[in-house]
């Protein structure tokens, strides 16, 4: 814990979630009408959790990963996160919170040189774990910010159900 203390600020992370807590976890995909066309989904050692790959339509070398892990309170998934970071250990990931507030995160981490090729995320309950797989990266700040366009598209028609 001290490695995510002194590296990350782990302690000065936020409390609570500006998230409305709910009990609908995080499962959503890009569908047809995005870039992204999903190759597969992979199920997680984690409870309600999975792996995406996706590959550009546009260009066979543009891959990325959206992991989800959907956890029982804002403290689990701050504590998976941190887990993550602490495995980035070659380079600290700086954060990214302020750049991502309008997109529903309240941790957000992103690559070292501030392109966004990497972005590992807080949201609510969820962790969300963004990273380039192809041959070519690109900026992962706007995909995640249309992948949260469906999250919450997608929490809200499941909450109209019940």
């Amino acid at each position: 814990m001290l490695f995510r203390e002194e590296i990350y600020g782990f302690s000065s992370w936020p409390l609570g979630s500006v998230i409305e807590e709910d009990e609908i976890p995080v499962n959503c995909r890009f569908d047809e009408g995005t870039q992204f066309h999903l190759l597969e989904r992979r199920p997680m050692p984690y409870p309600k959790s999975y792996e995406d790959v996706y590959q550009s339509r546009e260009d066979a070398d543009i891959r990325i990963s959206v992991r989800v892990i959907n956890c029982e309170s804002f403290d689990e998934a701050k504590e998976h996160l941190a887990g993550y970071l602490s495995q980035c250990t070659a380079f600290r990931l700086p954060q990214v919170t302020e750049k991502m507030e309008s997109l529903s995160v309240d941790i957000a981490f992103g690559a070292a040189d501030g392109s966004g090729k990497a972005v590992y995320a807080v949201r609510g309950k969820a962790v969300v774990l963004m990273r380039n797989i192809g041959r070519k990266a690109i900026d992962l700040l706007p995909v995640y910010g249309a992948l949260n366009e469906r999250i919450c598209l997608e929490k809200n028609r499941l909450k109209g159900r019940e």
